[in-house]
């Protein structure tokens, strides 16, 4: 009987180390929940304004715009409309849920990194 006993017992001590060298592994490995992997961050295209000029603005027309794009960033931007929301109210619109039907709008177009259009 004390040798099944200890036998129990050796069994169950090596169990417990495996179970506890898995554990300690799944702590600790990278990715695992003590030591996780940061995401490496994707380029994205950083477009910004850099002039703008409004054209045949006439009364109860459509006014046209020419605008200057700059892309900052570090990869290139695809497929990229501007959006031109006129008028007083125009922020409280955007907040209010303004379509982009609703206004007017580019055409698409691309930019890479450094470049103006």
């Amino acid at each position: 009987m004390s040798q099944s006993s200890s036998l129990g017992k050796w069994l169950a001590g090596i169990a417990a180390a495996v179970i506890g060298a898995v554990v300690v592994w799944w702590l600790t490995h990278l990715g695992g929940l003590l030591s996780p992997v940061t995401p490496t961050p994707r380029p994205r295209p950083s477009l910004k304004i850099i002039d703008f000029t409004v054209t045949h603005a006439f009364v109860g027309e459509r006014a046209q715009a020419g605008l200057t794009i700059y892309n900052e960033g570090d990869t290139t931007g695809e497929a990229c409309t501007v959006w031109w929301y006129s008028g007083i109210d125009a922020g409280k619109q955007l907040e209010q849920g303004l379509l982009p039907q609703e206004a007017a709008g580019s055409a698409d177009f691309g930019l890479r990194p450094k470049e103006t259009r």
